[in-house]
Protein backbone atom coordinates (compact mmCIF):
# COMPACT_ATOMS: atom_id res chain seq x y z
CA UNK A 1 0.00 0.00 0.00
CA UNK A 2 1.50 3.24 -1.00
CA UNK A 3 1.89 6.06 1.36
CA UNK A 4 1.09 10.11 -0.39
CA UNK A 5 1.50 12.70 1.97
CA UNK A 6 1.51 16.60 1.35
CA UNK A 7 2.80 19.93 2.21
CA UNK A 8 0.35 22.53 3.37
CA UNK A 9 -0.05 25.14 5.53
CA UNK A 10 3.99 24.86 6.60
CA UNK A 11 3.18 20.98 7.75
CA UNK A 12 3.42 17.56 6.23
CA UNK A 13 0.39 15.41 6.38
CA UNK A 14 -0.70 12.09 5.38
CA UNK A 15 -3.96 12.00 2.27
CA UNK A 16 -6.29 9.18 2.22
CA UNK A 17 -6.12 9.30 -1.63
CA UNK A 18 -3.90 9.21 -4.08
CA UNK A 19 -5.85 11.89 -5.50
CA UNK A 20 -5.76 15.32 -4.52
CA UNK A 21 -9.50 16.17 -4.37
CA UNK A 22 -8.44 19.62 -3.05
CA UNK A 23 -9.08 22.12 -6.23
CA UNK A 24 -8.24 25.55 -4.02
CA UNK A 25 -4.14 24.77 -4.41
CA UNK A 26 -4.80 23.82 -8.19
CA UNK A 27 -3.44 27.39 -9.91
CA UNK A 28 -0.24 26.46 -7.78
CA UNK A 29 -0.17 22.94 -9.48
CA UNK A 30 -0.36 23.96 -13.01
CA UNK A 31 2.66 25.35 -15.13
CA UNK A 32 1.63 26.90 -18.59
CA UNK A 33 4.85 26.15 -19.74
CA UNK A 34 4.79 22.91 -19.14
CA UNK A 35 1.61 22.53 -21.07
CA UNK A 36 2.85 23.94 -23.78
CA UNK A 37 6.07 22.11 -24.08
CA UNK A 38 3.65 18.71 -23.71
CA UNK A 39 1.11 19.58 -26.26
CA UNK A 40 4.28 20.64 -28.72
CA UNK A 41 3.54 18.20 -31.73
CA UNK A 42 0.56 16.56 -30.49
CA UNK A 43 -3.17 17.48 -31.59
CA UNK A 44 -3.73 19.48 -28.66
CA UNK A 45 -1.18 21.46 -29.74
CA UNK A 46 -3.60 23.61 -31.71
CA UNK A 47 -6.71 22.66 -29.70
CA UNK A 48 -7.78 26.11 -28.13
CA UNK A 49 -6.80 24.90 -24.68
CA UNK A 50 -5.28 28.20 -23.80
CA UNK A 51 -9.00 30.25 -23.74
CA UNK A 52 -9.88 27.88 -20.56
CA UNK A 53 -9.31 28.33 -16.91
CA UNK A 54 -7.31 25.78 -14.79
CA UNK A 55 -10.31 24.26 -13.18
CA UNK A 56 -11.92 22.99 -16.76
CA UNK A 57 -8.59 22.75 -19.10
CA UNK A 58 -8.46 19.06 -17.82
CA UNK A 59 -12.18 18.22 -18.43
CA UNK A 60 -11.32 20.29 -22.06
CA UNK A 61 -8.58 17.86 -22.45
CA UNK A 62 -10.55 15.22 -21.88
CA UNK A 63 -13.31 16.20 -23.84
CA UNK A 64 -10.96 16.98 -26.78
CA UNK A 65 -9.66 13.75 -27.16
CA UNK A 66 -13.18 12.46 -27.59
CA UNK A 67 -14.62 14.88 -29.84
CA UNK A 68 -12.12 16.66 -32.13
CA UNK A 69 -14.07 18.77 -33.42
CA UNK A 70 -14.63 21.04 -30.43
CA UNK A 71 -11.77 23.53 -31.35
CA UNK A 72 -14.19 25.23 -34.02
CA UNK A 73 -16.50 26.14 -31.55
CA UNK A 74 -13.77 26.99 -28.94
CA UNK A 75 -11.55 28.95 -31.85
CA UNK A 76 -15.13 30.93 -32.91
CA UNK A 77 -15.87 32.37 -29.36
CA UNK A 78 -18.43 29.54 -28.31
CA UNK A 79 -16.43 29.06 -25.40
CA UNK A 80 -19.73 28.80 -23.48
CA UNK A 81 -21.51 26.30 -25.06
CA UNK A 82 -18.09 24.09 -24.70
CA UNK A 83 -17.97 24.73 -21.23
CA UNK A 84 -21.55 24.00 -20.67
CA UNK A 85 -21.28 20.62 -22.34
CA UNK A 86 -18.45 20.17 -20.02
CA UNK A 87 -20.01 21.09 -16.77
CA UNK A 88 -23.31 18.83 -17.72
CA UNK A 89 -25.69 21.92 -18.21
CA UNK A 90 -28.56 21.60 -20.30
CA UNK A 91 -27.93 22.73 -24.30
CA UNK A 92 -31.28 21.25 -24.93
CA UNK A 93 -30.32 19.25 -27.74
CA UNK A 94 -29.17 22.20 -29.59
CA UNK A 95 -26.00 21.43 -30.51
CA UNK A 96 -25.08 18.43 -33.30
CA UNK A 97 -21.96 17.54 -31.83
CA UNK A 98 -20.57 15.29 -34.69
CA UNK A 99 -20.19 18.57 -36.89
CA UNK A 100 -17.67 20.42 -38.40
CA UNK A 101 -19.05 23.44 -39.66
CA UNK A 102 -20.31 25.84 -37.62
CA UNK A 103 -24.14 25.69 -39.20
CA UNK A 104 -24.04 22.63 -38.95
CA UNK A 105 -22.88 22.23 -34.93
CA UNK A 106 -26.07 24.28 -34.41
CA UNK A 107 -28.21 22.63 -37.12
CA UNK A 108 -29.22 25.66 -39.05
CA UNK A 109 -28.72 26.58 -42.13
CA UNK A 110 -25.65 28.54 -43.56
CA UNK A 111 -28.29 31.49 -44.69
CA UNK A 112 -29.86 31.18 -40.93
CA UNK A 113 -26.18 31.22 -38.78
CA UNK A 114 -24.75 34.09 -41.42
CA UNK A 115 -28.58 36.18 -40.63
CA UNK A 116 -27.52 35.56 -36.85
CA UNK A 117 -23.94 36.38 -36.56
CA UNK A 118 -24.77 39.48 -37.70
CA UNK A 119 -25.45 42.76 -35.16
CA UNK A 120 -28.48 44.26 -34.68
CA UNK A 121 -28.85 47.98 -33.38
CA UNK A 122 -28.24 47.60 -29.87
CA UNK A 123 -24.76 45.42 -30.58
CA UNK A 124 -26.02 42.41 -29.47
CA UNK A 125 -25.58 39.42 -31.24
CA UNK A 126 -27.79 36.45 -30.95
CA UNK A 127 -24.93 34.03 -30.59
CA UNK A 128 -23.21 35.68 -28.22
CA UNK A 129 -26.47 36.33 -25.97
CA UNK A 130 -26.15 34.94 -22.26
CA UNK A 131 -28.77 32.43 -23.00
CA UNK A 132 -27.31 31.09 -26.46
CA UNK A 133 -28.96 27.56 -26.21
CA UNK A 134 -32.71 28.49 -25.78
CA UNK A 135 -32.48 31.36 -28.48
CA UNK A 136 -30.84 28.33 -30.75
CA UNK A 137 -33.73 26.18 -29.60
CA UNK A 138 -36.04 29.21 -30.62
CA UNK A 139 -34.89 29.66 -34.01
CA UNK A 140 -34.44 25.64 -35.06
CA UNK A 141 -37.94 25.11 -33.79
CA UNK A 142 -39.30 28.28 -36.03
CA UNK A 143 -37.37 27.27 -39.22
CA UNK A 144 -38.59 23.23 -38.56
CA UNK A 145 -42.56 24.99 -38.18
CA UNK A 146 -41.26 26.92 -41.38
CA UNK A 147 -42.64 29.93 -39.50
CA UNK A 148 -40.76 33.51 -40.91
CA UNK A 149 -39.59 34.32 -37.35
CA UNK A 150 -37.87 38.03 -37.69
CA UNK A 151 -34.70 38.24 -36.46
CA UNK A 152 -35.07 41.34 -34.14
CA UNK A 153 -37.97 39.21 -32.38
CA UNK A 154 -35.03 36.32 -31.73
CA UNK A 155 -33.00 38.39 -30.00
CA UNK A 156 -35.91 40.12 -27.39
CA UNK A 157 -36.62 36.02 -27.08
CA UNK A 158 -32.92 35.33 -26.04
CA UNK A 159 -32.49 38.76 -24.07
CA UNK A 160 -35.37 37.63 -21.95
CA UNK A 161 -34.24 33.70 -21.12
CA UNK A 162 -31.60 33.41 -18.61
CA UNK A 163 -29.82 29.94 -19.34
CA UNK A 164 -26.52 29.84 -19.94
Amino acid sequence: MYKVYTWRNNELSKCSSVYSYDTGSLPDKISIQSLIDATLGTPFEFSGWENYGHYTLLKYFALFSEMPNIEVLSKNGFKNVVEAKIHGKPLHRTINWKAFKLHDFFKISKQDYLMMKRTDATGMHVMYAPSFTIGLWLWQQARKEELKMPYEQMIKGCNMCTDI
